[in-house]
């Protein structure tokens, strides 16, 4: 279920509340770290554009 959404530029973030359910703390890690590179990547398209 989402729980939130966030408009960063361009790109659309959608929040799921089960998205670090049953997840180690590694796994929740690599989640923020791919999240925070899409949303960078995305900004710096905007920019590019």
């Amino acid at each position: 279920m989402i729980v939130e959404e966030k408009k960063f530029g361009e790109c659309i973030c959608r929040f799921d509340d089960s998205a670090y359910k049953d997840k180690t703390e590694e796994e929740v890690k690599k989640i923020i770290t791919v999240f925070s590179t899409f949303i960078a990547e995305c900004i710096q398209k905007k920019e590019t554009d």
